[in-house]
């Protein structure tokens, strides 16, 4: 599921537009995440991200799960508790705009 072509950014998040650094934030979500995450070993991709947080917008391949907000840690390392960090699923773009809209 991808974006839709006509899709508007509300602050704070920012669509990310540089492939390294939508590279980067993918790089340290697999640092963080153990088996037990449910975007262990995923095909995702970074779409977004918060410009006053460390939450990340991932595109899933998961059918019911489209989307995925996750909180990313910095620890550099996997987390100890097997939720973290902490995600949240979206079934789409609409759930996410009214979800993430009442915030």
């Amino acid at each position: 599921m991808n974006q839709p072509p006509d899709f508007e950014w509300n602050e704070p998040w920012q669509p990310i537009v540089d492939s390294a650094v939508a590279l980067s934030l993918l790089a340290e979500l697999a640092k963080e995440i153990g088996p037990s995450h449910s975007l262990f070993q995923r095909a995702i991709k970074a779409v977004a991200l918060r410009d006053d947080c460390d939450d990340v917008l991932f595109l899933t391949k998961l059918s019911d799960r489209a989307l995925a907000v996750v909180h990313l840690t910095w620890r550099g390392r996997e987390e100890p508790v097997p939720s973290w960090p902490i995600t949240e699923f979206y079934s789409g773009w609409s759930d996410w705009c009214v979800r993430v809209g009442e915030e």
